[in-house]
């Protein structure tokens, strides 16, 4: 799973070309690569998750899954709520910071949920 998760964002994550223009070009390409990323994240279990959240770049991940213009492209959103709501309570004391951390490098102001998803991790956080 870590390498499918490390070959679908080398996909979308291009040494020559800049993503805006990537995502332009290969617009499917690019949101089926960022759907097998949510579907890993969302169909592997508690011990995968964590795994998989301590070896993968997420704060890369966060920046390079985008919110596309499409309703059904909202892929960001989707993977964010997914980590930091749906799926919180497998995640380790570890993952929740990671997931934090990368929260943090993605610039809070840049999805109006933001504030929400880090009050429910803060909230909903006690000791392992």
């Amino acid at each position: 799973q870590l390498m499918n998760i490390n070959s679908a964002l080398a996909d979308i994550d291009q040494l020559l070309i800049p993503s805006t223009i990537n995502n332009f070009i290969n617009l499917r390409f690019v949101m089926s690569k960022e759907r097998d990323i949510i579907n890993i994240f969302g169909e592997c279990d508690a011990r995968a998750l964590n795994y998989l959240i301590s070896h993968v770049k997420v704060g890369l991940l966060f920046y390079k899954v985008k919110d596309h213009r499409n309703f059904s492209g909202q892929h960001r959103t989707e993977l964010i709520q997914l980590l930091c709501v749906d799926r919180l309570v497998i995640l380790t004391v570890m993952s929740r910071v990671i997931i934090l951390h990368a929260l943090q490098l993605m610039k809070l102001r840049a999805n109006q949920r933001a504030e929400y998803w880090v009050r429910n991790i803060l909230l909903n956080t006690h000791q392992d």
